[in-house]
């Protein structure tokens, strides 16, 4: 369901998907473990990580339920805060996907609530390939 989420973010904004391709990235969407939601986030894109081919700038994304996000204490959608930092070795972390009852909400590192916008996320493209 992720995968299918970011084609159809992408499918609004052309400038992405060419942007990616020029870059040879890739978008990875991973999917944390239940238990300790952030160590398990953190474990879930170390794997996700070494799955990537090495010399694909990687963007990624958490794909989570809103749940598991709230029962985490660290999201709000009423508040903006920040989250624990999960770390990338070979890429970029966007945010967190959560999915629930009324449908899906993004949650970026700094605790915005919002798809992201294009030029965020072509900032973050920037980043990973200067990785």
């Amino acid at each position: 369901m992720g995968r299918s989420l970011v084609a159809r973010y992408l499918e609004d904004h052309p400038e992405l998907v060419a942007a990616l391709a020029d870059a040879n990235a890739v978008i990875s969407v991973f999917e944390p473990d239940r238990g300790e939601f952030f160590a398990d986030a953190q474990r879930s894109l170390t794997a996700a990580e070494a799955e990537t081919p090495a010399n694909a700038p990687t963007l990624y994304v958490a794909q989570t339920t809103l749940p598991d996000l709230r029962e985490s204490g660290a999201f709000d959608p009423w508040r903006q805060r920040a989250t624990p930092a999960l770390a990338c070795q070979r890429g970029v972390f966007l945010g967190y996907m959560a999915i629930g009852e009324g449908g899906v909400i993004f949650f970026d590192p700094e605790g915005r609530h919002d798809l992201p916008q294009p030029a965020r996320v072509l900032a973050a493209l920037q980043r990973c390939q200067a990785i």
